[in-house]
């Protein structure tokens, strides 16, 4: 058991963590999982205090998505994305000694995962390759997700909304709504998780249901039960909540 690789599994559904584990137990003389997280944020913790050899990290996570986390990491451990990103950002993975895991996961997939883990582990020079190679990810996604405008599709017609005149996206009853700073509303396709991990830097997903713009935020205070909350620009003058596992990495972006 000295050989076992010490491994946790970081995703916020908690039935894609139940399936990963289940997957997972027929390789216990392989893996022991020492530890599971449900969002970035709980997962950079985890990281830092039980320092496991490999981490099973989805890609879209609330606080912290999986890019962002490893943006954070200097000594990163063995990083094996699970994800149902988009077509574009595995291209990335397919020649590195990094893997990935798209879900739906089947067992074939992870017998081959596994064997990737071993032959890497053993490999010298491992954790210096494992660096590079995050990092070469890391650039490629960077390099192509973020979204220029939203396209909407409205009757015969396609709206190209610029990011600029947007307040914030919000969703509710499984649908996603873009509001403008002029009060217009409409539907999209997109839903938050793809959204927050796409818009670029100046778009914060402070709850489960809504992400804002940051110049269209008009005052911040703080709330009952050490929420916070968020009054837009928009001419309703929207009140937000923030969702308690936004709070922390709310109060660090802006210092309060």
């Amino acid at each position: 058991m000295s050989d076992t690789l010490k491994a946790i599994i970081i995703d916020d559904e908690a039935l894609a963590r139940k399936r990963l584990l289940k997957l997972l137990t027929p390789y216990a003389d392989v893996l022991e999982i020492i530890g599971e997280a449900a969002n970035g944020e709980e997962g950079m913790q985890l990281i830092k205090s039980q320092a496991p050899d490999c981490v099973f990290l989805d890609i879209q996570m609330p606080v912290l998505n999986g890019f962002e986390m490893l943006q954070q990491l200097t000594q990163p451990p063995f990083i094996i994305f699970t994800t149902a990103y988009d077509e574009y950002a595995l291209k990335a993975f397919d020649e590195n000694t990094i893997d990935y895991l798209l879900k739906p996961i089947s067992e074939n997939r992870i017998k081959k995962t596994i064997e990737k883990i071993q032959s890497i582990h053993q490999a010298d020079q491992a954790q210096e390759q494992n660096n590079q190679q995050l990092q070469y990810i890391v650039d490629q996604i960077n390099a192509t997700k973020k979204l220029k405008s939203i396209t909407i599709n409205s009757g015969d017609r396609i709206i190209i909304l610029k990011l600029t005149d947007i307040s914030f996206f919000k969703a509710e009853d499984k649908l996603t709504t873009v509001v403008t700073n002029q009060g217009k509303e409409y539907f999209i396709t997109h839903s938050l998780n793809q959204l927050s991990s796409r818009l670029p830097d100046d778009f914060i997903r402070v709850s489960r249901s809504c992400i804002v713009r940051e110049d269209e935020i008009s005052d911040i205070h703080k709330g009952f039960g050490g929420k916070i909350l968020f009054t837009m620009n928009d001419p309703k003058k929207t009140r937000i909540t923030s969702g308690s596992s936004y709070t922390a990495a709310i109060k660090e972006r802006w210092k309060f």
